[in-house]
């Protein structure tokens, strides 16, 4: 599926910064926002081009959470790669559970049907950037919880 530039600049770039945040929280790195916007843009700018690929659909999400692996090994220099694993996998999880029940229940409040969900992408860009500042949150969450 094809993103438009602008879905990657407003909506790609953010959420993977947010991704890589939550990922780097969960792993105890830290949080240096020089590494993380660099391996969020990075990741944002991945998925642009593997989706203009002609690939199965879900193999990006795949790759993406091997990329994620690997800058939480690199750049957040987590020693242990079980521990890089982990922090990927929850951090996806996360993204795709907020995703999910945000756009059910904005798509819901507001009676905007999938069609138009899909053909608009104004919409789009608008419905789910709430999941962005609920990663962000979450990971500041966390990040506060394990200070103390």
């Amino acid at each position: 599926m094809q993103v438009p530039l602008i879905a990657l600049i407003i909506q790609g770039i953010p959420e993977e910064i947010s991704l890589v945040t939550l990922a780097f929280v969960i792993a105890k790195a830290d949080l240096d926002w020089k590494k993380i916007i660099l391996g969020g843009t990075f990741l944002a700018f991945s998925m642009y081009v593997i989706r203009l690929l002609p690939i199965s659909f879900g193999v990006h999400t795949i790759v993406l959470i091997l990329l994620l692996i690997v800058f939480i090994k690199l750049l957040g220099q987590v020693q242990d790669l079980s521990i890089a694993i982990m922090a990927g996998l929850i951090s996806m999880l996360a993204l795709s559970t907020t995703e999910i029940l945000i756009l059910t229940a904005l798509t819901s409040i507001l009676e905007i049907s999938e069609q138009e969900f899909v053909n608009n992408v104004t919409l789009r860009l608008l419905l789910t950037l709430p999941q962005v500042f609920v990663m962000f949150i979450l990971a500041f969450v966390i990040y506060k919880v394990r200070k103390n």
